[in-house]
């Protein structure tokens, strides 16, 4: 898991926090990156966060540029491989959920979990994934 592949229409950027941009976004949000995912629905926590992972491999990507790829991610929508489910994802309207999942594909494939944990969150989405109800073999049709 070297990086995470972010396309926005057509545009590919590679997302990996290193150590610098790591300890630089916790200076600006004033916490560490994990607890900042609690904060997520805070415009400027994606923000630093997305803008850390741009640093080491997208040159010239500052705050402003940041600004703009985030506003045309939720004006366009956008895809990536989610490193926890091993899949790729397309999203065409951002939300807090969205943005969510993609803060924690971010920091998986920046160091902060272990191959155990992403594998140990693999089994937890799945125990939360909703069920479709199903009827039993056998059972009548309710009547009204």
């Amino acid at each position: 898991m070297n990086s995470l592949l972010l396309t926005v229409e057509g545009d590919e950027y590679r997302l990996k926090a290193n150590t610098q941009s790591k300890i630089e976004a916790e200076k600006k949000l004033g916490m560490s990156l994990l607890r900042a995912q609690l904060k997520i629905d805070e415009a400027e926590v994606f923000a630093v966060i997305m803008w850390a992972a741009l640093q080491s491999l997208n040159h010239g990507m500052g705050m402003k540029e940041t600004y703009e790829l985030i506003d045309q991610m939720e004006d366009c929508g956008y895809k990536y491989t989610d490193p926890i489910e091993d899949k790729e994802v397309e999203i065409d309207s951002m939300g807090v959920s969205e943005k969510q999942n993609l803060a924690a594909a971010i920091l998986a494939v920046s160091g902060f979990f272990t191959k155990a944990e992403i594998e140990d969150m693999k089994v937890r989405k799945e125990e939360v994934k909703p069920r479709t109800s199903r009827k039993k073999k056998g059972t009548p049709p309710q009547q009204n």
